[in-house]
């Protein structure tokens, strides 16, 4: 399959794009209308406070509904497990479709908010964007689909801040959290992205020979943005250590918003 510009683009799931962007920005604009009426403490938070917890709202939301496909897609989806390069399965489609959606309203708000959230998020969210877009060709969904599972840490990252934040005092919720987020990165990040990493790369160096310009580009991209990613994880899971090591806050100081 040689055709790697913008009309090679599976574009049969293009409502589910554009109905993600939606789903997130609606989020991001109910997070500053309900919940400061619902959590009157919020008011109070600083702003950078509040661009994170819309980030980890959406993020939250993004890794619970794709994370059932994802498994099921990496466990059962026989198309893609026969061609893991260019396999095409509506399940496949509908999840890189929604997740360019989230990672595309990710950029936005990263871009934004840079000050806030820094350009470590914001190189992120862009290297995702373009990656799950261009899987929609499709190239790589298998590969897509598999590192989408990194998302499975996602979920107790944001549990714990959440808690954090909020005041909740109760070590021992604190330290299983903390616990669960340390045990699913290292997993999911730090062990399986590196070995998935392995075959995406094999599948992908075998795709060199007879290769044109454009799609030499796509494949010097992917190799780099992955290998990217993979340092990327490495680096937070040592801030993450040295975040969990952290004493919770007192609930007086984070009412403060300090």
């Amino acid at each position: 399959m040689d055709d790697f510009g913008f009309s090679g683009l599976y574009l049969e799931k293009i409502h589910v794009l554009l109905a993600s962007v939606t789903l997130f920005t609606t989020i991001s604009i109910l997070s500053h209308t309900i919940l400061d009426k619902i959590f009157p403490v919020l008011k109070t938070w600083e702003v950078h406070k509040k661009v994170q917890l819309e980030e980890r709202l959406s993020s939250m939301i993004h890794a619970v509904v794709i994370l059932p496909y994802v498994y099921k897609i990496m466990i059962f989806d026989e198309v893609l497990l026969e061609d893991p390069v260019y396999g095409v399965s509506d399940d496949a489609m509908w999840v890189l479709s929604f997740s360019a959606g989230y990672f595309l309203w990710d950029s936005v708000i990263c871009f934004m908010h840079l000050k806030h959230v820094g350009p470590a998020f914001l190189v992120h969210g862009l290297l995702c964007l373009i990656c799950y877009a261009g899987a929609l060709r499709p190239f790589l969904p298998y590969y897509g689909i598999s590192f989408l599972s990194f998302e499975t840490s996602t979920i107790f990252l944001n549990i714990s801040w959440i808690m954090e934040k909020s005041g909740v005092q109760s070590k021992t919720a604190n330290n299983l959290v903390k616990l669960l987020l340390f045990i699913s990165f290292v997993t999911v990040r730090c062990l399986f992205g590196p070995w998935m990493s392995y075959y995406c790369w094999s599948a992908i160096i075998a795709e060199i020979p007879g290769a044109n310009t454009w799609k030499m580009v796509n494949i010097g991209y992917y190799l780099f943005a992955n290998g990217f990613i993979n340092i990327l994880n490495y680096y937070w899971i040592i801030k993450i250590v040295v975040w969990s090591t952290k004493t919770t806050p007192k609930s007086e100081a984070i009412k403060k918003g300090q």
